[in-house]
């Protein structure tokens, strides 16, 4: 069982890559059971998720109007869409890692960026909650959304180069293609689920 200590120890080290510095992966548990329980980012960022899934639903149901359907089902659609779109790109990385020779370093990246993900949940669920708490605000916290967003792509960059042994042109390569995939992914599952504020004739 990953305990608080245990989680405070691999953010100390997450935080330390962000800052460029390698020495992170050292407080990581860079084990195979590490590989596996990095992925216990994902219930503890969940809270983190609620927060825009509560903003989507409203945004949803004044779009829909009464015909919006909005109960538990919806809340488990979205809850796939974000688990889908964690846990894809790890796929598809794992898929082209041998051939491209990135097998070696794969894991480390795994569990780094799994654990990056946990405070960046967090972080992006910040601009959510101020637009749902005043709503006057919203102007200030789309271009908090932005900055923050932009400030997340580097460090994912970043993180990912350094578990790349400082290889830039697959840390690109792995940083635009995830994104893209993911601004494509949420659109296809948002559809395909029922949940774009257009929702594909049944």
């Amino acid at each position: 069982m990953t305990t608080s200590s245990d989680i405070g120890r691999y953010l100390s080290g997450v935080e330390r890559l962000t800052r460029n510095d390698a020495k992170g992966f050292h407080r990581l548990d860079l084990t195979a059971d590490g590989f596996w329980t990095s992925f216990a980012a994902i219930p503890y960022a969940l809270p983190a998720f609620a927060v825009s899934w509560m903003h989507y639903r409203g945004a949803y149901a004044a779009a829909a109007g009464d015909a919006a359907l909005t109960g538990l089902g919806f809340y488990v659609r979205l809850a796939l869409i974000d688990i889908v779109n964690w846990l894809a790109p790890i796929l598809i990385v794992a898929f082209v890692a041998a051939p491209l020779g990135l097998s070696a370093n794969f894991a480390r990246w795994v569990i780094a960026t799994n654990w990056l993900s946990l405070p960046v949940a967090y972080v992006m669920a910040v601009p959510v909650a101020l637009m749902m708490i005043a709503p006057s605000l919203e102007t200030i916290a789309v271009i908090m959304s932005l900055v923050f967003f932009v400030l997340v792509i580097a460090v994912f960059f970043r993180v990912t180069r350094l578990a790349f042994d400082n290889d830039v042109p697959v840390a690109l390569a792995i940083t635009v293609g995830l994104v893209v995939l993911s601004f494509a992914m949420t659109g296809m599952l948002q559809a395909a689920f029922g949940l774009s504020f257009e929702p594909i004739p049944s």
